[in-house]
Protein backbone atom coordinates (compact mmCIF):
# COMPACT_ATOMS: atom_id res chain seq x y z
CA UNK A 1 0.00 0.00 0.00
CA UNK A 2 2.76 2.79 1.01
CA UNK A 3 4.28 1.62 -2.40
CA UNK A 4 1.02 2.11 -3.98
CA UNK A 5 0.41 5.78 -1.92
CA UNK A 6 4.52 6.85 -3.31
CA UNK A 7 3.26 5.85 -6.91
CA UNK A 8 0.43 8.11 -6.78
CA UNK A 9 1.78 10.65 -4.93
CA UNK A 10 4.82 10.88 -7.13
CA UNK A 11 2.71 11.13 -10.06
CA UNK A 12 0.38 13.88 -8.49
CA UNK A 13 3.84 15.63 -7.33
CA UNK A 14 5.18 15.12 -11.31
CA UNK A 15 1.83 16.55 -12.93
CA UNK A 16 1.84 19.73 -10.80
CA UNK A 17 5.41 20.26 -11.67
CA UNK A 18 4.56 20.02 -15.14
CA UNK A 19 1.72 22.40 -14.60
CA UNK A 20 3.56 24.95 -13.02
CA UNK A 21 6.10 24.93 -15.81
CA UNK A 22 3.32 25.59 -18.41
CA UNK A 23 3.38 29.47 -19.16
CA UNK A 24 0.58 30.98 -18.19
CA UNK A 25 -1.16 33.60 -20.75
CA UNK A 26 -0.30 36.79 -20.27
CA UNK A 27 -2.86 39.33 -19.35
CA UNK A 28 -1.92 42.87 -20.87
CA UNK A 29 -4.15 46.25 -19.99
CA UNK A 30 -4.07 48.84 -22.69
CA UNK A 31 -5.51 52.05 -22.96
CA UNK A 32 -5.52 55.27 -25.36
CA UNK A 33 -6.62 58.49 -26.16
CA UNK A 34 -9.40 56.50 -28.24
CA UNK A 35 -9.90 52.67 -28.37
CA UNK A 36 -12.10 52.84 -31.64
CA UNK A 37 -13.96 49.19 -31.28
CA UNK A 38 -15.64 49.35 -34.94
CA UNK A 39 -18.51 46.66 -33.04
CA UNK A 40 -21.63 47.10 -35.28
CA UNK A 41 -22.78 50.66 -32.66
CA UNK A 42 -19.05 52.39 -33.20
CA UNK A 43 -18.29 52.32 -29.69
CA UNK A 44 -15.39 54.22 -28.22
CA UNK A 45 -13.97 52.61 -24.67
CA UNK A 46 -11.07 53.83 -22.53
CA UNK A 47 -9.39 50.75 -22.04
CA UNK A 48 -9.00 46.94 -23.63
CA UNK A 49 -7.92 43.78 -21.60
CA UNK A 50 -5.98 41.22 -23.56
CA UNK A 51 -5.36 37.81 -22.04
CA UNK A 52 -3.13 35.49 -24.49
CA UNK A 53 -4.49 36.04 -27.20
CA UNK A 54 -8.19 36.93 -26.39
CA UNK A 55 -9.69 40.05 -25.57
CA UNK A 56 -11.62 39.66 -22.24
CA UNK A 57 -12.75 42.75 -21.61
CA UNK A 58 -13.50 46.26 -23.28
CA UNK A 59 -14.90 49.81 -21.28
CA UNK A 60 -13.72 52.22 -18.83
CA UNK A 61 -10.15 52.13 -17.34
CA UNK A 62 -11.06 51.72 -13.97
CA UNK A 63 -13.45 48.58 -14.56
CA UNK A 64 -10.39 47.12 -16.06
CA UNK A 65 -8.09 47.87 -13.57
CA UNK A 66 -10.51 46.37 -10.81
CA UNK A 67 -11.03 43.43 -12.58
CA UNK A 68 -7.54 43.14 -13.50
CA UNK A 69 -5.34 44.54 -11.48
CA UNK A 70 -2.44 41.91 -11.48
CA UNK A 71 -2.87 43.02 -15.42
CA UNK A 72 0.60 44.50 -17.15
CA UNK A 73 -0.19 47.69 -18.01
CA UNK A 74 0.37 49.67 -21.32
CA UNK A 75 -0.82 52.76 -21.55
CA UNK A 76 -0.48 55.20 -25.11
CA UNK A 77 -1.70 58.45 -23.96
CA UNK A 78 -2.21 60.54 -26.97
CA UNK A 79 -2.21 57.58 -29.46
CA UNK A 80 -5.68 55.70 -31.02
CA UNK A 81 -6.42 51.78 -31.07
CA UNK A 82 -8.40 50.29 -33.69
CA UNK A 83 -9.12 46.58 -34.89
CA UNK A 84 -6.42 46.10 -37.48
CA UNK A 85 -7.21 46.15 -40.76
CA UNK A 86 -8.25 43.40 -43.01
CA UNK A 87 -8.00 43.83 -46.94
CA UNK A 88 -11.01 42.87 -48.60
CA UNK A 89 -9.34 41.97 -52.36
CA UNK A 90 -5.25 41.38 -52.56
CA UNK A 91 -3.09 39.15 -54.30
CA UNK A 92 -0.41 38.17 -52.28
CA UNK A 93 1.42 35.85 -54.02
CA UNK A 94 1.49 37.65 -56.75
CA UNK A 95 2.90 40.74 -55.59
CA UNK A 96 5.28 38.12 -53.71
CA UNK A 97 6.51 37.07 -56.90
CA UNK A 98 6.60 40.50 -58.48
CA UNK A 99 9.18 41.00 -56.03
CA UNK A 100 11.44 39.14 -57.86
CA UNK A 101 10.53 40.36 -61.37
CA UNK A 102 10.85 43.35 -63.25
CA UNK A 103 8.90 46.39 -61.54
CA UNK A 104 7.53 48.38 -64.39
CA UNK A 105 5.01 50.71 -62.16
CA UNK A 106 5.39 53.95 -63.01
CA UNK A 107 6.85 53.60 -66.24
CA UNK A 108 5.96 56.90 -68.40
CA UNK A 109 6.61 55.74 -72.12
CA UNK A 110 7.86 52.70 -73.82
CA UNK A 111 11.77 53.65 -73.76
CA UNK A 112 11.48 53.82 -70.12
CA UNK A 113 10.07 50.00 -69.88
CA UNK A 114 12.57 49.10 -72.01
CA UNK A 115 15.50 50.68 -69.90
CA UNK A 116 13.90 49.22 -66.76
CA UNK A 117 13.55 45.39 -68.12
CA UNK A 118 17.60 45.39 -69.21
CA UNK A 119 18.70 46.99 -65.82
CA UNK A 120 16.67 43.82 -64.88
CA UNK A 121 18.35 41.28 -66.95
CA UNK A 122 21.72 42.02 -65.75
CA UNK A 123 20.87 40.38 -62.51
CA UNK A 124 18.02 37.70 -64.14
CA UNK A 125 18.94 34.33 -63.83
CA UNK A 126 15.35 32.95 -65.18
CA UNK A 127 14.96 31.59 -68.95
CA UNK A 128 12.35 34.25 -68.93
CA UNK A 129 12.02 38.14 -68.10
CA UNK A 130 9.03 38.61 -66.68
CA UNK A 131 7.75 41.76 -65.16
CA UNK A 132 4.37 43.88 -64.21
CA UNK A 133 3.33 47.59 -63.70
CA UNK A 134 3.09 48.96 -66.92
CA UNK A 135 0.38 51.20 -68.22
CA UNK A 136 -0.41 52.97 -71.16
CA UNK A 137 -2.64 55.75 -69.37
CA UNK A 138 0.64 57.42 -68.19
CA UNK A 139 2.05 58.63 -71.70
CA UNK A 140 -0.76 57.93 -74.10
CA UNK A 141 -3.21 60.97 -74.69
CA UNK A 142 -6.44 59.26 -74.32
CA UNK A 143 -8.59 59.65 -77.87
CA UNK A 144 -5.54 59.16 -80.14
CA UNK A 145 -4.65 55.77 -79.96
CA UNK A 146 -7.18 52.49 -79.87
CA UNK A 147 -4.73 50.00 -79.29
CA UNK A 148 -2.27 49.63 -75.94
CA UNK A 149 0.83 49.37 -77.97
CA UNK A 150 2.14 50.57 -81.31
CA UNK A 151 3.87 48.50 -83.96
CA UNK A 152 6.73 50.78 -83.52
CA UNK A 153 6.36 50.06 -79.44
CA UNK A 154 6.65 45.96 -80.33
CA UNK A 155 9.70 46.45 -83.15
CA UNK A 156 11.85 48.44 -80.06
CA UNK A 157 10.76 45.98 -78.06
CA UNK A 158 12.07 43.21 -79.98
CA UNK A 159 15.10 45.31 -80.76
CA UNK A 160 16.32 45.74 -77.30
CA UNK A 161 15.67 41.19 -76.14
CA UNK A 162 16.09 39.81 -80.09
CA UNK A 163 16.38 36.44 -78.58
CA UNK A 164 15.17 36.23 -74.99
CA UNK A 165 11.06 35.97 -74.21
CA UNK A 166 9.47 38.87 -72.34
CA UNK A 167 6.43 38.73 -71.09
CA UNK A 168 5.18 41.46 -68.80
CA UNK A 169 2.00 42.25 -67.63
CA UNK A 170 -0.09 45.34 -67.93
CA UNK A 171 -0.57 47.10 -63.98
CA UNK A 172 -4.23 45.55 -63.75
CA UNK A 173 -2.97 42.65 -64.97
CA UNK A 174 -5.49 42.16 -67.37
CA UNK A 175 -3.31 42.28 -69.91
CA UNK A 176 0.43 40.83 -71.13
CA UNK A 177 2.98 42.35 -73.37
CA UNK A 178 5.23 39.93 -75.44
CA UNK A 179 7.96 39.88 -78.11
CA UNK A 180 8.83 37.75 -81.00
CA UNK A 181 11.49 35.90 -79.15
CA UNK A 182 8.10 34.76 -76.70
CA UNK A 183 5.75 33.88 -79.30
CA UNK A 184 8.68 31.48 -80.93
CA UNK A 185 9.61 29.84 -76.98
CA UNK A 186 5.84 29.56 -76.90
CA UNK A 187 6.23 27.15 -79.81
CA UNK A 188 3.53 29.25 -81.92
CA UNK A 189 5.33 29.47 -85.24
CA UNK A 190 3.60 26.25 -86.95
CA UNK A 191 0.95 25.34 -89.17
CA UNK A 192 -2.85 25.46 -87.51
CA UNK A 193 -3.93 21.96 -87.09
CA UNK A 194 -7.49 22.92 -85.73
CA UNK A 195 -10.61 24.96 -87.05
CA UNK A 196 -10.91 26.98 -83.63
CA UNK A 197 -6.77 28.68 -84.18
CA UNK A 198 -6.27 31.69 -85.91
CA UNK A 199 -3.44 32.52 -87.69
CA UNK A 200 -1.66 36.55 -86.91
CA UNK A 201 0.82 38.16 -88.51
CA UNK A 202 3.46 40.31 -87.04
CA UNK A 203 6.96 41.95 -87.95
CA UNK A 204 9.76 42.07 -85.78
CA UNK A 205 10.97 45.11 -87.41
CA UNK A 206 9.92 47.38 -90.21
CA UNK A 207 12.01 46.17 -92.43
CA UNK A 208 11.62 42.46 -91.63
CA UNK A 209 9.39 40.13 -93.70
CA UNK A 210 6.06 39.19 -92.10
CA UNK A 211 5.64 35.84 -89.90
CA UNK A 212 2.55 34.24 -89.32
CA UNK A 213 2.23 32.27 -85.90
CA UNK A 214 -1.54 30.88 -84.72
CA UNK A 215 -3.45 31.29 -81.53
CA UNK A 216 -6.75 29.58 -80.35
CA UNK A 217 -9.90 32.14 -81.18
CA UNK A 218 -10.69 32.65 -77.81
CA UNK A 219 -14.09 34.48 -76.55
CA UNK A 220 -13.51 37.31 -74.07
CA UNK A 221 -10.06 37.76 -75.09
CA UNK A 222 -8.19 40.01 -77.77
CA UNK A 223 -4.99 39.71 -79.45
CA UNK A 224 -4.24 43.38 -80.18
CA UNK A 225 -3.34 44.10 -83.61
CA UNK A 226 -2.84 47.77 -85.39
CA UNK A 227 -4.23 47.66 -89.14
CA UNK A 228 -3.15 43.64 -88.86
CA UNK A 229 0.02 43.58 -87.68
CA UNK A 230 0.32 42.30 -84.01
CA UNK A 231 1.55 44.66 -81.36
CA UNK A 232 2.89 42.13 -79.00
CA UNK A 233 -0.18 42.72 -76.93
CA UNK A 234 -2.53 39.82 -75.29
CA UNK A 235 -6.07 40.61 -73.83
CA UNK A 236 -7.81 39.46 -70.53
CA UNK A 237 -8.49 35.49 -71.62
CA UNK A 238 -5.47 35.67 -74.29
CA UNK A 239 -3.55 37.15 -71.41
CA UNK A 240 -4.65 34.48 -69.20
CA UNK A 241 -3.76 31.33 -71.70
CA UNK A 242 -0.17 32.87 -73.05
CA UNK A 243 0.38 32.99 -68.95
CA UNK A 244 -0.49 29.41 -68.71
CA UNK A 245 2.23 28.55 -70.89
CA UNK A 246 4.87 30.31 -69.06
CA UNK A 247 7.08 28.30 -66.84
CA UNK A 248 5.79 29.10 -62.86
CA UNK A 249 8.15 30.33 -60.85
CA UNK A 250 9.19 27.91 -57.58
CA UNK A 251 8.77 28.82 -54.31
CA UNK A 252 12.41 28.50 -53.37
CA UNK A 253 12.85 32.24 -56.03
CA UNK A 254 10.39 34.14 -54.15
CA UNK A 255 10.39 32.38 -50.51
CA UNK A 256 11.60 35.55 -48.91
CA UNK A 257 9.86 37.85 -50.72
CA UNK A 258 6.39 36.37 -49.38
CA UNK A 259 7.78 36.46 -45.88
CA UNK A 260 9.10 40.19 -46.34
CA UNK A 261 5.35 40.92 -48.15
CA UNK A 262 3.60 39.92 -44.87
CA UNK A 263 5.55 41.70 -42.87
CA UNK A 264 5.03 44.62 -45.11
CA UNK A 265 1.28 44.11 -44.45
CA UNK A 266 1.76 44.17 -40.55
CA UNK A 267 4.07 47.52 -40.91
CA UNK A 268 0.28 48.86 -42.30
CA UNK A 269 -1.37 47.38 -39.93
CA UNK A 270 -3.18 44.42 -41.73
CA UNK A 271 -3.55 41.05 -40.50
CA UNK A 272 -5.98 39.78 -42.35
CA UNK A 273 -6.84 39.47 -46.10
CA UNK A 274 -8.52 37.56 -49.11
CA UNK A 275 -6.36 36.54 -51.74
CA UNK A 276 -8.75 36.86 -54.38
CA UNK A 277 -8.61 33.71 -56.86
CA UNK A 278 -5.59 31.19 -56.42
CA UNK A 279 -5.31 27.72 -58.14
CA UNK A 280 -4.40 24.30 -56.63
CA UNK A 281 -0.81 24.47 -56.29
CA UNK A 282 -1.16 27.98 -54.38
CA UNK A 283 -3.22 26.48 -51.95
CA UNK A 284 -1.62 23.19 -51.43
CA UNK A 285 1.20 25.65 -50.90
CA UNK A 286 -0.47 27.84 -48.33
CA UNK A 287 -1.98 24.19 -46.99
CA UNK A 288 2.16 23.42 -46.00
CA UNK A 289 2.96 26.41 -44.92
CA UNK A 290 0.14 26.97 -42.26
CA UNK A 291 0.54 23.52 -40.94
CA UNK A 292 4.24 24.36 -40.51
CA UNK A 293 3.26 27.40 -38.37
CA UNK A 294 5.21 29.50 -41.12
CA UNK A 295 2.12 32.35 -42.12
CA UNK A 296 1.21 35.29 -39.49
CA UNK A 297 -1.69 36.27 -41.62
CA UNK A 298 -4.99 35.46 -41.77
CA UNK A 299 -5.83 34.49 -45.12
CA UNK A 300 -9.51 33.84 -46.58
CA UNK A 301 -8.79 32.39 -50.14
CA UNK A 302 -10.91 32.75 -53.35
CA UNK A 303 -10.65 29.19 -55.61
CA UNK A 304 -9.91 30.81 -59.16
CA UNK A 305 -12.90 30.64 -61.34
CA UNK A 306 -11.38 28.34 -64.04
CA UNK A 307 -12.71 24.54 -64.78
CA UNK A 308 -10.26 23.15 -61.85
CA UNK A 309 -11.40 25.28 -59.18
CA UNK A 310 -14.48 25.28 -60.14
CA UNK A 311 -14.83 21.10 -60.10
CA UNK A 312 -12.33 21.35 -56.85
CA UNK A 313 -14.96 23.78 -55.09
CA UNK A 314 -17.98 21.37 -55.97
CA UNK A 315 -16.25 18.43 -54.76
CA UNK A 316 -14.63 18.97 -52.00
CA UNK A 317 -16.68 22.19 -50.68
CA UNK A 318 -15.20 24.57 -48.07
CA UNK A 319 -12.73 24.65 -46.11
CA UNK A 320 -12.83 26.97 -43.06
CA UNK A 321 -10.20 27.46 -40.28
CA UNK A 322 -9.72 30.52 -38.33
CA UNK A 323 -6.13 31.37 -39.93
CA UNK A 324 -6.95 29.63 -43.55
CA UNK A 325 -10.02 29.36 -45.05
CA UNK A 326 -11.73 28.59 -48.07
CA UNK A 327 -15.09 29.63 -48.55
CA UNK A 328 -15.56 30.34 -52.17
CA UNK A 329 -15.01 30.68 -56.20
CA UNK A 330 -14.11 33.79 -57.92
CA UNK A 331 -15.40 33.98 -60.80
CA UNK A 332 -15.02 36.91 -64.05
CA UNK A 333 -17.21 38.62 -66.07
CA UNK A 334 -15.36 41.34 -67.86
CA UNK A 335 -11.73 43.15 -67.77
CA UNK A 336 -10.70 46.26 -66.61
CA UNK A 337 -11.69 49.39 -67.78
CA UNK A 338 -7.38 50.46 -68.51
CA UNK A 339 -7.04 48.42 -70.59
CA UNK A 340 -10.63 48.63 -72.37
CA UNK A 341 -11.70 45.32 -71.71
CA UNK A 342 -14.58 46.27 -69.06
CA UNK A 343 -17.75 45.48 -70.49
CA UNK A 344 -19.73 48.49 -70.89
CA UNK A 345 -23.77 49.13 -72.12
CA UNK A 346 -22.53 51.73 -74.07
CA UNK A 347 -19.86 51.75 -76.38
CA UNK A 348 -15.88 53.31 -75.30
CA UNK A 349 -15.81 57.16 -75.89
CA UNK A 350 -12.47 56.96 -76.79
CA UNK A 351 -13.08 53.60 -79.08
CA UNK A 352 -15.86 53.98 -80.71
CA UNK A 353 -17.52 50.41 -82.03
CA UNK A 354 -16.00 48.75 -78.75
CA UNK A 355 -18.08 47.57 -76.09
CA UNK A 356 -15.80 45.56 -73.82
CA UNK A 357 -14.80 42.31 -73.14
CA UNK A 358 -17.48 39.42 -72.12
CA UNK A 359 -14.92 36.84 -70.08
CA UNK A 360 -18.11 34.60 -69.26
CA UNK A 361 -21.50 34.31 -71.01
CA UNK A 362 -24.64 35.07 -68.72
CA UNK A 363 -26.00 31.28 -69.04
CA UNK A 364 -22.69 30.18 -68.36
CA UNK A 365 -22.58 32.42 -65.05
CA UNK A 366 -25.55 31.35 -64.36
CA UNK A 367 -25.39 27.85 -64.18
CA UNK A 368 -21.87 27.88 -61.96
CA UNK A 369 -23.93 29.89 -59.45
CA UNK A 370 -26.77 27.76 -59.18
CA UNK A 371 -24.17 24.86 -59.01
CA UNK A 372 -22.50 26.85 -56.25
CA UNK A 373 -25.37 27.93 -54.31
CA UNK A 374 -26.79 24.73 -53.92
CA UNK A 375 -23.35 23.99 -51.95
CA UNK A 376 -23.37 26.76 -49.96
CA UNK A 377 -20.57 28.03 -51.58
CA UNK A 378 -19.58 32.41 -51.76
CA UNK A 379 -19.29 33.43 -54.83
CA UNK A 380 -17.27 36.11 -55.64
CA UNK A 381 -17.61 37.57 -58.95
CA UNK A 382 -15.40 40.49 -60.94
CA UNK A 383 -17.43 42.89 -62.45
CA UNK A 384 -16.57 46.27 -63.45
CA UNK A 385 -18.06 47.63 -66.65
CA UNK A 386 -22.05 48.66 -66.16
CA UNK A 387 -23.28 45.44 -68.57
CA UNK A 388 -20.94 43.05 -66.73
CA UNK A 389 -22.60 44.51 -63.45
CA UNK A 390 -26.17 43.77 -64.95
CA UNK A 391 -25.37 40.42 -66.00
CA UNK A 392 -24.20 39.79 -62.05
CA UNK A 393 -27.00 41.54 -60.79
CA UNK A 394 -29.68 39.72 -62.71
CA UNK A 395 -28.57 36.12 -61.42
CA UNK A 396 -27.78 36.88 -58.26
CA UNK A 397 -31.48 38.65 -58.08
CA UNK A 398 -32.62 35.54 -59.74
CA UNK A 399 -30.84 32.88 -57.30
CA UNK A 400 -30.39 34.35 -54.09
CA UNK A 401 -33.11 34.50 -51.48
CA UNK A 402 -34.64 37.44 -49.67
CA UNK A 403 -32.18 37.99 -46.43
CA UNK A 404 -29.95 34.77 -47.15
CA UNK A 405 -26.50 34.43 -45.55
CA UNK A 406 -24.25 33.28 -48.54
CA UNK A 407 -22.47 36.84 -48.54
CA UNK A 408 -21.77 36.77 -52.27
CA UNK A 409 -19.71 39.70 -53.63
CA UNK A 410 -19.28 41.82 -56.53
CA UNK A 411 -15.92 42.70 -56.49
CA UNK A 412 -14.86 45.82 -57.83
CA UNK A 413 -18.58 47.26 -59.04
CA UNK A 414 -16.74 49.53 -61.02
CA UNK A 415 -19.83 51.05 -63.05
CA UNK A 416 -23.07 50.62 -62.07
CA UNK A 417 -26.22 51.28 -63.99
CA UNK A 418 -28.31 53.05 -61.22
CA UNK A 419 -31.11 51.39 -62.46
CA UNK A 420 -29.67 48.05 -61.84
CA UNK A 421 -29.01 49.03 -58.25
CA UNK A 422 -32.82 48.15 -57.49
CA UNK A 423 -32.47 44.70 -57.51
CA UNK A 424 -29.61 44.39 -54.92
CA UNK A 425 -31.86 45.54 -52.21
CA UNK A 426 -32.64 42.56 -49.63
CA UNK A 427 -30.60 40.43 -51.49
CA UNK A 428 -27.44 40.76 -49.02
CA UNK A 429 -24.91 41.06 -51.92
CA UNK A 430 -21.79 42.47 -50.78
CA UNK A 431 -19.85 45.68 -53.06
CA UNK A 432 -16.20 44.55 -52.62
CA UNK A 433 -14.80 48.02 -53.59
CA UNK A 434 -10.78 49.40 -53.53
CA UNK A 435 -11.64 53.67 -53.11
CA UNK A 436 -7.82 53.86 -54.52
CA UNK A 437 -9.13 53.14 -58.08
CA UNK A 438 -11.20 55.90 -58.15
CA UNK A 439 -8.55 57.76 -56.95
CA UNK A 440 -6.29 56.14 -59.89
CA UNK A 441 -8.71 56.33 -62.70
CA UNK A 442 -9.99 59.85 -62.00
CA UNK A 443 -7.13 61.27 -64.68
CA UNK A 444 -8.71 59.53 -67.57
CA UNK A 445 -12.29 57.94 -66.30
CA UNK A 446 -14.47 60.40 -67.94
CA UNK A 447 -12.66 59.72 -71.52
CA UNK A 448 -13.73 56.24 -71.40
CA UNK A 449 -17.63 56.52 -70.03
CA UNK A 450 -18.59 59.97 -71.75
CA UNK A 451 -20.17 57.97 -74.35
CA UNK A 452 -23.76 57.09 -73.75
CA UNK A 453 -26.10 58.59 -71.33
CA UNK A 454 -25.00 61.41 -68.93
CA UNK A 455 -25.54 58.95 -65.87
CA UNK A 456 -23.04 56.65 -66.76
CA UNK A 457 -19.95 58.34 -64.75
CA UNK A 458 -22.70 58.61 -61.85
CA UNK A 459 -22.67 55.24 -61.54
CA UNK A 460 -18.88 54.90 -61.34
CA UNK A 461 -17.03 54.07 -58.51
CA UNK A 462 -20.46 55.02 -56.33
CA UNK A 463 -19.79 53.65 -53.16
CA UNK A 464 -22.46 55.96 -51.31
CA UNK A 465 -24.88 55.03 -54.14
CA UNK A 466 -23.88 51.17 -53.68
CA UNK A 467 -24.48 51.67 -50.07
CA UNK A 468 -28.13 52.36 -50.08
CA UNK A 469 -28.88 49.34 -51.40
CA UNK A 470 -28.66 48.26 -47.55
CA UNK A 471 -25.67 46.27 -48.27
CA UNK A 472 -22.39 46.12 -46.42
CA UNK A 473 -19.21 47.02 -48.11
CA UNK A 474 -15.80 45.52 -47.84
CA UNK A 475 -13.16 47.60 -48.63
CA UNK A 476 -9.55 46.84 -50.45
CA UNK A 477 -6.69 47.46 -52.26
CA UNK A 478 -5.94 45.05 -55.20
CA UNK A 479 -2.34 45.10 -54.43
CA UNK A 480 0.03 44.87 -56.23
CA UNK A 481 -2.36 47.04 -59.02
CA UNK A 482 -2.83 50.01 -55.92
CA UNK A 483 -0.31 50.75 -53.40
CA UNK A 484 -1.14 48.15 -50.08
CA UNK A 485 -1.00 51.13 -47.77
CA UNK A 486 -4.70 51.16 -46.06
CA UNK A 487 -4.26 54.63 -45.91
CA UNK A 488 -4.90 55.31 -49.05
CA UNK A 489 -8.13 53.40 -48.99
CA UNK A 490 -9.20 55.06 -45.89
CA UNK A 491 -7.86 58.98 -47.63
CA UNK A 492 -9.89 58.01 -50.92
CA UNK A 493 -12.92 56.63 -49.57
CA UNK A 494 -13.74 59.44 -47.44
CA UNK A 495 -11.92 62.43 -49.04
CA UNK A 496 -12.20 61.30 -52.62
CA UNK A 497 -8.55 61.98 -53.12
CA UNK A 498 -4.88 60.23 -53.27
CA UNK A 499 -2.40 59.95 -50.50
CA UNK A 500 0.11 61.50 -53.03
CA UNK A 501 -2.07 64.63 -53.81
CA UNK A 502 -1.94 64.50 -57.45
CA UNK A 503 -5.70 64.84 -57.45
CA UNK A 504 -6.08 68.76 -56.57
CA UNK A 505 -10.24 68.60 -56.44
CA UNK A 506 -11.86 65.57 -54.83
CA UNK A 507 -12.98 62.98 -57.41
CA UNK A 508 -16.88 62.48 -57.91
CA UNK A 509 -16.84 63.67 -54.07
CA UNK A 510 -20.94 63.43 -53.57
CA UNK A 511 -19.59 59.48 -53.58
CA UNK A 512 -17.57 59.98 -50.49
CA UNK A 513 -18.18 57.20 -47.69
CA UNK A 514 -18.57 58.39 -43.72
CA UNK A 515 -15.30 57.77 -41.71
CA UNK A 516 -17.46 55.47 -39.74
CA UNK A 517 -18.48 53.40 -42.92
CA UNK A 518 -14.93 53.49 -44.03
CA UNK A 519 -13.75 51.92 -41.02
CA UNK A 520 -16.07 49.51 -40.66
CA UNK A 521 -15.17 48.50 -44.62
CA UNK A 522 -11.76 47.60 -43.80
CA UNK A 523 -12.43 45.90 -40.21
CA UNK A 524 -15.32 44.67 -39.32
CA UNK A 525 -17.30 44.67 -43.11
CA UNK A 526 -14.60 42.83 -44.51
CA UNK A 527 -14.13 40.30 -42.03
CA UNK A 528 -18.00 39.77 -42.44
CA UNK A 529 -17.59 39.57 -46.35
CA UNK A 530 -15.12 36.43 -45.49
CA UNK A 531 -17.07 34.72 -42.70
CA UNK A 532 -14.39 35.96 -39.92
CA UNK A 533 -16.79 38.50 -37.87
CA UNK A 534 -16.97 36.08 -35.08
CA UNK A 535 -13.15 35.79 -34.83
CA UNK A 536 -12.09 38.88 -35.65
CA UNK A 537 -13.05 42.61 -37.29
CA UNK A 538 -13.82 44.77 -33.91
CA UNK A 539 -12.31 44.86 -30.61
CA UNK A 540 -14.77 42.65 -28.56
CA UNK A 541 -14.60 40.27 -25.65
CA UNK A 542 -13.62 36.65 -26.94
CA UNK A 543 -12.68 37.69 -30.26
CA UNK A 544 -9.04 37.46 -31.52
CA UNK A 545 -6.86 40.31 -29.70
CA UNK A 546 -6.00 41.87 -33.75
CA UNK A 547 -5.86 45.36 -33.25
CA UNK A 548 -3.09 48.32 -34.05
CA UNK A 549 -2.05 51.60 -32.47
CA UNK A 550 -1.75 54.90 -34.53
CA UNK A 551 -0.58 58.03 -34.31
CA UNK A 552 -3.58 60.00 -35.32
CA UNK A 553 -7.43 59.84 -34.27
CA UNK A 554 -7.80 59.57 -38.56
CA UNK A 555 -12.07 59.02 -37.23
CA UNK A 556 -12.31 62.52 -36.43
CA UNK A 557 -9.47 63.81 -38.50
CA UNK A 558 -11.66 62.72 -41.40
CA UNK A 559 -14.94 64.18 -40.25
CA UNK A 560 -13.02 67.80 -39.97
CA UNK A 561 -12.06 67.67 -43.39
CA UNK A 562 -15.01 66.21 -44.66
CA UNK A 563 -16.80 69.41 -43.19
CA UNK A 564 -13.53 71.59 -44.39
CA UNK A 565 -12.56 70.23 -47.77
CA UNK A 566 -10.47 73.42 -48.19
CA UNK A 567 -8.07 71.83 -45.24
CA UNK A 568 -5.05 70.52 -45.65
CA UNK A 569 -5.02 66.79 -45.45
CA UNK A 570 -1.42 65.85 -44.97
CA UNK A 571 -2.07 64.82 -41.47
CA UNK A 572 -4.46 62.05 -42.38
CA UNK A 573 -2.40 61.01 -45.55
CA UNK A 574 1.03 60.88 -43.26
CA UNK A 575 -1.01 58.94 -40.40
CA UNK A 576 0.92 55.53 -39.05
CA UNK A 577 0.68 52.59 -37.70
CA UNK A 578 3.03 52.01 -34.41
CA UNK A 579 2.25 49.16 -33.40
CA UNK A 580 0.34 46.21 -35.28
CA UNK A 581 -0.64 43.46 -32.68
CA UNK A 582 -1.43 39.64 -34.24
CA UNK A 583 -3.36 37.41 -31.68
CA UNK A 584 -2.05 39.02 -28.62
CA UNK A 585 1.41 38.95 -30.31
CA UNK A 586 3.29 41.83 -31.43
CA UNK A 587 4.35 41.36 -34.67
CA UNK A 588 5.50 45.31 -35.75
Amino acid sequence: MKFRFFLLFSFSLFAITQLSGQSVPATIRYTASKIYTADTNFSVAEAIVVEGSKIRFVGSTKIADSIYPQATRMDYPGKYIYPSFIDAHTHLLGYSKNQTQANLFGCKSVKAIIKKLKTYDKTNQQRWIIGRGWDQNLWQKSGKTKTMMSPNDFYALNRAFPNKPVCVSRVDGHAVWLNAAAIRELGLEKIANSPNEMGLEYQTSSKSAPVIFFVPMLEGGEWENHRGSFTGVCIDKCSDWIQSRIPELPFSVWEKSFYSSISECHKYGITGIMEAGLDRNDLTLLSRLYQADKVNLRIFALRAGNEQGIGDMLNTGIGAGDEFSIRGVKLYLDGALGSRGALLKHEYCDHPGHHGLQVMSEMEFLKVCYAMSQKNIQVAVHAIGDSANAIAIRVFHKLLPYRNDLRWRIEHAQVVDRNDLEKLKGKNVIASVQPTHATSDAPWAADRLCGGPQARLAGAYAYKSLMATGSIMALGTDFPVESMNPMGTFVAATLRKDLNGKLKQPFLPQQALSPEETLWGMTLWAAYASFADPITGSLEPEKSADMIIMDTDIIETARVLQRNPTKSIKKLTQSKVITTIYQGKTVY
